[in-house]
């Protein structure tokens, strides 16, 4: 008897796979490649001319400067090859497309990296303006970079990992109702659902949830998966980052610049002493030049009492900016809502506006604030410290290098780093007596 047809996978999904053919390993980075190539090394080359230089060549045209902290290695290499790992958004469970998060995440980044860009060309002019379609997209952007650092899946979802014990029976009730199996099982589910729901339909759920459940406000993200136990959770932490903090973009001081490491796109800074899990900053490393950050709204001027600043332990919590200046489509100068309503509903009636299709056509313009010589350095130095032992640092300009590895090493005591300073004064000292090429013997 044979065997009924097969019907065919719906017209919205991705071709299947080859599955006589396993599907080809794939690089994937946690610093998008756009990052990247504005520390490139040598002239920056369009599309067309990088796949007429490999096709000619067959190796990538396209490197950066590169220390291995581990090895304390300072070399060039291709930007194909670093900030990244094997398959991370590999879907072995989508038997049609075991690539299919990546190719959207794709998408998203091409859009983040024309908005990027934008703000890059308002350097001259110190400021910058948005549409609220791409503000969402700009912020749902940053916060997949955020999540999708190699540590988040361990820090959230193990429910083998220390903190996390309170949460294991519910996320294992959440992993069999969903079909997920390990960690990384849930960080792709979740993955898959951020990239998937509009911006839009994951704040509405999230506002939803924080309506009813007040004291999720408080809550750190680890204690928020164990009290919710998976339901929603996606929605409160992406509508966590979308309310607690507000954007804003620093330029490096003129002669210097910002270095890159693996943690320095969606790096956390600054705690509040009494919650350490209530951190003051998430900083987004874009180029030499600039630097998106994200600040704890607790930190507004009016809401950070001199009792809370002395509570707030952050080198970057004193470094200018401010709040957007919205520019309502209606010309009025704010949204309207109950002011006798509750935080919760005012969340609900801001989101609901939100949606509106008027709404979609304010504008919000930010300031670029110009660090100072010692802020940039000092904010360097921060993301030198948060470096891994094991990772690596990019840079443009080996002089300014030279400036930020001294005033690190100035600045941080032995004890604060007894791991990774070895190897920055080993760096410094390659920077300042570059080794001699080998001639003929």
């Amino acid at each position: 008897m044979s065997k009924p047809a097969q019907s065919p996978p719906p017209s919205h999904s991705p071709p299947r796979e080859n599955k006589n053919k396993p599907p080809r390993d794939q690089f994937h980075h946690f610093i998008p490649r756009f990052i990247l190539r504005r520390y490139q090394v040598g002239p920056v080359l369009s599309k067309a001319e990088r796949n007429k230089a490999y096709r000619r060549t067959g190796v990538d045209p396209e490197y950066v400067l590169y220390y291995d902290v581990e090895k304390q290695t300072l070399d060039t290499r291709p930007i194909g090859k670093i900030f990244g790992t094997q398959n991370m958004y590999r879907d072995a469970r989508n038997s049609f497309n075991v690539n299919h998060l990546e190719e959207k995440l794709g998408q998203l980044e091409k859009r983040a990296a024309k908005i990027i860009r934008g703000i890059h060309e308002s350097i001259p002019w110190g400021k910058f303006t948005l549409t609220r379609p791409d503000l969402e997209a700009l912020r749902k952007f940053l916060f997949l970079m955020h999540y999708r650092r190699r540590t988040m899946w361990v820090s959230l979802f193990d429910m083998n990992l220390p903190g996390n014990e309170e949460g294991r029976d519910r996320l294992e009730e959440y992993g069999k109702a969903k079909g997920l199996h390990t960690p990384a099982d849930i960080w792709l589910h979740f993955l898959q659902y951020f990239l998937e729901t509009p911006h839009e339909q994951i704040n509405r759920d999230g506002v939803a949830w924080m309506k009813d459940n007040k004291k999720l406000t408080s809550m750190s993200e680890t204690e928020m998966i164990n009290y919710l136990g998976g339901r929603n959770f996606e929605a409160i932490l992406y509508q966590m980052q979308a309310q607690a903090y507000f954007p804003g973009v620093w330029e490096a001081a003129e002669g210097e610049e910002f270095v890159l490491t693996p943690s320095a796109f969606g790096m956390t800074e600054g705690f509040h002493v009494e919650a350490r899990e209530m951190f003051m900053h998430r900083l987004f490393i874009l180029s030499p030049r600039l630097a998106i950050v994200l600040r704890n709204s607790a930190l507004r001027p009016e809401y950070c009492t001199p009792e809370l600043r002395k509570k707030v332990a952050s080198v970057l919590a004193d470094y200018p900016l401010e709040f957007s200046e919205p520019t309502y489509a209606n010309g009025r100068n704010g949204i309207p809502w109950d002011r006798n309503a509750s935080p919760g509903e005012l969340a609900q009636q801001l989101q609901e506006y939100r949606l509106s299709e008027q709404a979609q056509k304010d504008t919000f313009t930010f300031k670029i604030f110009k660090l100072t010589s010692e802020q940039t350095l000092n904010l360097n130095k921060a993301v030198l410290l948060c470096t891994a032992p094991t990772g690596g640092v990019t840079f443009l300009n080996k002089s300014f290098m030279v400036r930020t590895l001294r005033y690190y090493l100035r600045n941080v005591m032995d004890f604060e780093d007894m791991k990774k300073r070895p190897s920055y004064e080993a760096l410094l000292s390659q920077l300042l007596y570059p080794p001699k090429p080998s001639g003929p013997s």
